[in-house]
């Protein structure tokens, strides 16, 4: 099926958070407009190491947790490299595995 990866999602671009399929994509500042766009998504917090799932303001508890931050784990470290080595704007592709 489609999906999508971002590392790192522009402003301009913000109309993305309504797309109609799977994606992945980094924000490097949450402001009120991009707050309010994701309140319906689940949203993943890589320095605190925090996954929240909201629906209509509330927050829900995420099943399988642990096997959702497993899979995501090589997603995060391919991103984490890439972002040493380019230093801003790491543009890779996720490893097969990571987002199937």
């Amino acid at each position: 099926g489609s999906r999508c990866f971002l590392p790192i999602l522009p402003q301009h671009m913000i109309d993305f958070l309504d797309a109609p399929v799977p994606f992945v994509c980094g924000v490097q500042h949450k402001n009120s407009e991009l707050r309010a766009r994701t309140i319906n998504l689940t949203r993943i917090n890589v320095y605190k190491d925090d996954v929240k799932v909201q629906w209509e303001g509330k927050t829900l508890r995420l099943p399988r947790l642990q096997k959702l931050l497993q899979n995501l784990r090589p997603l995060h470290e391919s991103v984490q490299a890439a972002a040493v080595r380019y230093k801003r704007r790491p543009v890779i592709d996720p490893p097969q595995d990571a987002v199937e």
